[in-house]
């Protein structure tokens, strides 16, 4: 036997409501993204990600660890601010030897600002040089090289911290 297809008000009335309910779940659908855009816009302007430091160091005194030793703490110094959002060490660690630009890197990672560099050593002195770009200009904000003692390392980690934090702070007051 055929179903009967009702085709009276009450079936209008439903078919009203459910068009009104999909465009109000589409509405508050587009809304949310937005505001998620909007969110990881505003968010993006203050992330960075520490690349994996190069290593300068050509020796077998057992010192090649100091590159990954000095990301480590470079990162957690910068985690240690609630000014900044900072990617893992661990999503970082994926750019060690890659090819792709700073901005293809930061717009993956979802960041503006990139922190690279590389950790030499000489005799028991270690050289780290830094540098923080700005991933939306492809233009660096800050370049600095510590030279310190091996045991000196969470201090000078501490001190570029700062002073990172410091000069992406001082380019953001600027566009404002």
């Amino acid at each position: 036997s055929p179903v009967s297809r009702s085709t009276g008000p009450g079936r209008r009335i439903s078919l009203a409501a459910g068009g009104v309910a999909a465009l109000l779940a589409v509405f508050l659908i587009i809304s949310r993204e937005s505001r998620l855009g909007t969110a990881l816009l505003v968010d993006r302007q203050r992330s960075i990600a520490v690349l994996p430091l190069k290593n300068y160091i050509d020796d077998n005194k057992g010192r090649s660890h100091l590159p990954d030793e000095t990301t480590e703490l470079l990162t957690t110094e910068l985690a240690k601010s609630k000014q900044f959002r900072v990617v893992s060490r661990t999503t970082a660690s994926r750019y060690r030897d890659t090819t792709s630009s700073l901005p293809e890197i930061a717009r993956t990672l979802g960041v503006r600002w990139i922190v690279e560099g590389g950790v030499g050593a000489e005799g028991n002195r270690v050289y780290i040089k830094l540098r923080a770009v700005d991933s939306l200009s492809d233009r660096k904000v800050f370049a600095d090289v510590y030279d310190c003692e091996r045991g000196q390392l969470l201090e000078v980690n501490t001190k570029a911290a700062r002073s990172i934090e410091s000069a992406i702070e001082a380019n953001l007051r600027s566009e404002q």
